[in-house]
């Protein structure tokens, strides 16, 4: 049985486009609002306002982020 070839080049190609896409999407949704995403995992004023999820320079990181997790 044969395949058809420029089907399944073409259909690696939609998957790969669409997978580009999504990434760019959400890598400029990090971008912009990185410092406002501890408020998706955090609601506690108290949390957010003693920059636990922040470094020294204010920029949320995910070794600060995977530590407030755990405590």
């Amino acid at each position: 049985m044969k395949g058809n070839r420029k089907a399944a080049k073409f259909a690696m190609m939609v998957s790969v486009a669409t997978s580009t896409v999504i990434g760019l999407f959400f890598w400029f949704l990090i971008l912009i609002f990185h410092n406002d995403l501890a408020l998706i995992f955090f609601s506690s004023k108290p949390v957010l306002e003693a920059g636990l999820l922040s470094d020294r320079d204010g920029n949320l990181t995910l070794p600060t982020l995977i530590w407030a997790v755990t405590i």
